[in-house]
């Protein structure tokens, strides 16, 4: 058996930090099994699942996470400062749902990016089961052969997930409505610690509803045979048996009708997916087509969001892969998740350092220095850091009997990266 027929008869499993290991299985493997996950090429790699192409689809997913964040961060919420920071297509979207907490508009505990960290952790939830019988990709067959893509498992997890959401540009928010130099509600120390509170639960929330769906796709895929055989024995049957057993039958048929109408209903959103997915191509074609739209964006509209948007882009895959290399960390302590700790730290620190800069030397918005911040702060800081991952180690610990280990890393998390912020903060403005 040759190398590559060893990789694909491997079986991956993710470990704590997300990043993927392979190991064994215990079963004999038939010839069939072997040629079915046979290594498929990619541009001039000749495995799609090495290492020069996942560093590609960290790359890619890295900016449409961390993109679709800045959109979400205006549609949600960022438009609607007084005044609003920009006056073009977005705008007749705003929905007003969150605050920044540095205008007249009040509500900063709901931060703007909480819509983008729930998504995330949602999403990462549905990628994270923790069920055999669930497809990595529970949205398709569980023989599709994207489901032997690992490079593209790990980039929907460490990178579209973890730039979607950002534990830094959240932190910032916090601090600063917390010191109020910014705001003409001057301190807002209450509503910034339920931006905390709020923005773990909502995560944590967000990861385990996800992990519900995931078991939503899989029955729509594969829904369960109605049993309504029964075994008789001889002798005497117990009448509370049959009753129990036709109460069961019933129960049976009305959870295959609802699912077979479910599936009907639904499956054709599931087949969306799977179109838009099927390619081993497709990512590269919409990475395309999005840098394509931001260009276009910053050649015609020339406005603050699409010079920052196009930093954010260049900068969004130094940050996940850091994070990435900083996941090996994970494996140091067996309770404590060192490396998104450290990660979520040095980004808070970075990102409040930019902020910072940015009112100390009252850059005008649309200065270079000052997009250039902006960039630095959303898109190398604000992917360095994740509220994904994070969400899903607190609950992996919790639910693994280390509840006390679960809040602690939760607590530390949030007091490092304030205090250490506050601190940052207060020596560039006032020093």
């Amino acid at each position: 058996m040759n190398n590559d027929t060893e990789q694909a008869g491997r079986i991956s499993i993710e470990n704590f930090n997300g990043v993927s290991t392979v190991t064994d299985g215990g079963d004999e493997i038939d010839q069939d099994q072997i040629d079915s996950k046979k290594s498929i090429p990619f541009l001039c790699f000749r495995d799609i699942n090495s290492q020069g192409v996942l560093f590609i689809f960290l790359s890619i997913f890295a900016v449409f996470g961390s993109t679709l964040r800045m959109y979400l961060a205006r549609i949600f919420g960022l438009d609607c400062d007084i005044p609003p920071p920009e006056h073009d297509y977005l705008a007749p979207l705003s929905t007003c749902v969150t605050a920044t907490g540095f205008t007249e508009q009040r509500g900063g505990a709901l931060f703007v990016d909480l819509p983008a960290n729930m998504i995330g952790s949602f999403i990462m939830g549905i990628m994270n089961a923790d069920n055999e019988d669930i497809a990595t990709l529970p949205w398709l067959n569980s023989d599709h052969r994207l489901q032997n893509v690992s490079s593209i498992h790990q980039s929907i997890r460490v990178a579209f997930c973890g730039s979607l959401t950002t534990f830094a540009s959240w932190n910032t928010q916090m601090v600063t409505m917390m010191i109020g130099t910014e705001s003409v509600s001057g301190s807002q120390i209450v509503p910034a610690l339920f931006g905390y509170l709020l923005g773990i639960i909502c995560a944590i929330s967000s990861f385990r509803f996800g992990k519900t769906t995931a078991l939503f796709f899989h029955r729509i895929r594969y829904p369960r045979n109605k049993d309504t055989t029964s075994n008789s024995m001889d002798g005497d049957i117990d009448e509370g048996q049959i009753r129990s057993d036709e109460t069961k039958s019933s129960s049976f048929e009305n959870v295959g009708q609802i699912t077979k109408w479910t599936k009907k209903k639904c499956l054709w959103i599931v087949d969306l997916l799977d179109l838009a997915l099927h390619s081993k191509y497709s990512s590269i074609v919409c990475f395309v087509f999005l840098l394509a739209l931001v260009f276009v964006g910053y050649s015609l509209l020339k406005d603050n969001f699409h010079k920052s948007l196009l930093i954010c882009a260049l900068l969004s895959p130094p940050g996940t892969i850091l994070r990435w290399k900083l996941s090996t960390l994970n494996h140091k302590w067996k309770r404590f998740p060192l490396g998104t700790f450290t990660a979520n730290i040095s980004a808070s620190i970075v990102s409040i350092i930019c902020g910072a800069l940015s009112s100390r030397l009252l850059l005008d918005p649309s200065a270079p220095a000052s997009t250039w911040l902006v960039g630095i702060k959303t898109g190398f800081a604000g992917n360095l850091s994740t509220v994904s991952t994070f969400a899903k180690e607190l609950v992996l610990l919790a639910d693994n009997d280390n509840e006390f280990q679960s809040v602690m890393y939760a607590f530390l998390t949030v007091f490092l990266c304030c205090t250490s912020s506050m601190v940052a903060y207060a020596l560039i403005m006032y020093t």
